[in-house]
């Protein structure tokens, strides 16, 4: 074999090596956006929380007897019509605009302020009809509610980046081998007035578990408590109720 050929081929052999050992680049996988509601202003996160220790919960519940306890789980805003509907079918029903679909998630939302209350994210039949009536929602089991009903608390940070399915993420993140939309979730609302949400699952909703109590807002004096729905209470906090309430704690994640 001549030189020449002897040289192209140690040459050619010698690229190939070269190809071969250079570092591949691994292509980098795109992020899945959730789009979920207009609500949502966030892409989808995978929270950095891990999975709850239930039985550290259980054993709290059985150091202290469950005890009847107020029934009052919060303030909602909605329609005199609505209102009629609910007395007339006997329980909170999804026609007229009650329940949404928003910043936490699907279902009946209430809050721990009466303002609010009057904000019922995200329904666009409020634009054109002012809410009139404001109703105290109580749970009909106070024990149940405060003791066995599984909540989560959710980070502050969807006061400002509402997205349920970020919200819906956290839940399965921390409770992995249930239903998320089946879990009542708690956030902050609004940081400037301090005020709370609480959207309670449709399932939980429409099936009898909760009450509403409600009142003309003409008839409701804000400086004057005792004209508030039945139920109320003065001071009322979801932030000062988290473990009464047995509420797990998400904010980590």
């Amino acid at each position: 074999m001549s030189l020449r050929i002897r040289g192209s081929l140690v040459s050619a052999l010698c690229l190939v090596l070269l190809v071969t050992a250079a570092p591949t680049e691994v292509p980098k996988e795109s992020t899945t956006i959730i789009n979920s509601a207009e609500s949502s202003t966030t892409d989808a996160r995978v929270p950095s929380c891990l999975p709850l220790n239930r039985g550290e919960r259980t054993e709290k519940l059985n150091t202290r007897s469950i005890r009847p306890m107020d029934d009052f789980v919060g303030y909602h805003m909605t329609w005199a019509e609505t209102v009629d509907d609910w007395w007339n079918t006997g329980n909170l029903t999804q026609e007229g605009g009650s329940f949404a679909y928003a910043a936490i998630g699907e279902g009946f939302y209430v809050s721990d302020t009466i303002d609010g209350a009057t904000f019922m994210p995200q329904n666009p039949l409020a634009r054109y009809k002012p809410m009139d009536t404001l109703c105290a929602i109580l749970a009909h089991s106070p024990n149940e509610w405060h003791g066995t009903v599984e909540k989560v608390w959710l980070p502050d940070r969807f006061a400002s980046e509402p997205s349920p399915a970020n919200a819906d993420l956290v839940v399965s993140q921390l409770l992995p081998d249930t239903e998320a939309v089946t879990i009542p979730r708690f956030s902050l609302r609004d940081s400037s007035t301090g005020s709370h949400q609480l959207v309670l699952p449709v399932s939980m909703a429409i099936h009898g578990q909760f009450t509403p109590v409600c009142l003309p807002m003409a008839a409701v004096d804000l400086n004057d408590f005792t004209t508030y729905p039945r139920g109320s209470v003065p001071g009322f906090s979801y932030a000062t109720l988290q473990e009464k309430w047995h509420v797990y704690d998400g904010m980590t994640c």
